[in-house]
């Protein structure tokens, strides 16, 4: 009886973790697409295809890297809440998962 009550709250603790692994790849790509051009360009500076759009799991949260104005561009078209709505939403999928 205790034993499924421990192994559920053991899946909890580690939920927020999971939930910020599985948001940091959506979060990259939903940026990159938000920043490719009409013509399908991706912002890149350096050699051609060197793409500086990441989203990273540093410290318990997730960090978003980008050229500076694409970065003031998503500020501006409020991307931000969008990012933290898929952290909310794999953060439920990993809790409904540790049922």
């Amino acid at each position: 009886m205790f034993a499924k009550t421990k192994h559920r709250l053991e899946a909890m603790k580690r939920a927020p973790a999971e939930a910020l692994r599985q948001a940091a790849p959506r979060i990259q790509e939903r940026l990159r697409s938000d920043a490719t051009t009409a013509r399908g360009n991706v912002p890149a500076y350096g050699k051609f295809g060197e793409i500086p759009i990441t989203a990273n799991v540093r410290a318990g949260q997730v960090v978003v890297t980008a050229a500076d104005w694409v970065m003031e561009k998503a500020k501006d078209e409020g991307q931000p809440k969008a990012w933290a709505g898929i952290v909310r939403e794999e953060a439920r999928k990993a809790v409904r998962g540790s049922r």
